[in-house]
């Protein structure tokens, strides 16, 4: 038998073998990070929106009325938050306004997450009473 450059197959098939698993390996972890960022980005939208309709939510406990808001934060050096939310009546013949809330996360100038959340048939109660159902707009 010939054995000669079975050495240097073997090194080759090895090193093959190992650059795909480090190969693989890296892609995981660059999705596994792409991922946690992006749940990160969506919570903080999630809570910027929240906050933005109990903030709604207090303005109608001291005037219940239809308006507009809008207002932006800063989160880093680099994030910006851009809020806008309105109360609407969701039919003019009834007492129940609607707030929409929309938020947009940039970084710089790019636009990384918008979202709308709304809450519908608020009415003008005292308390917790009548704030609305919460949800998601897709």
């Amino acid at each position: 038998m010939n054995r000669q450059g079975f050495a240097l197959y073997l090194t080759f098939l090895v090193t093959t073998v190992v650059f795909m698993l480090v190969t693989a390996g890296q892609t995981i972890s660059r999705l596994s990070l792409d991922m946690g960022r992006t749940d990160v980005l969506e919570t903080i939208v999630f809570h910027a929106a929240d906050g933005a309709l109990e903030k709604g939510i207090a303005h109608l406990r001291g005037k219940f009325q239809p308006f507009d808001l809008a207002y932006e934060g800063k989160l880093d050096n680099n994030r910006d938050l851009k809020i806008s939310l309105a109360a609407k009546h969701e039919n003019p013949n009834n007492k129940v306004l609607t707030l929409r809330c929309n938020v947009s996360l940039f970084e710089g100038n790019t636009l990384l997450i918008k979202k709308t959340y709304m809450r519908s048939n608020i009415e003008n109660q005292s308390g917790r009473n009548g704030i609305g159902r919460f949800m998601e707009v897709r």
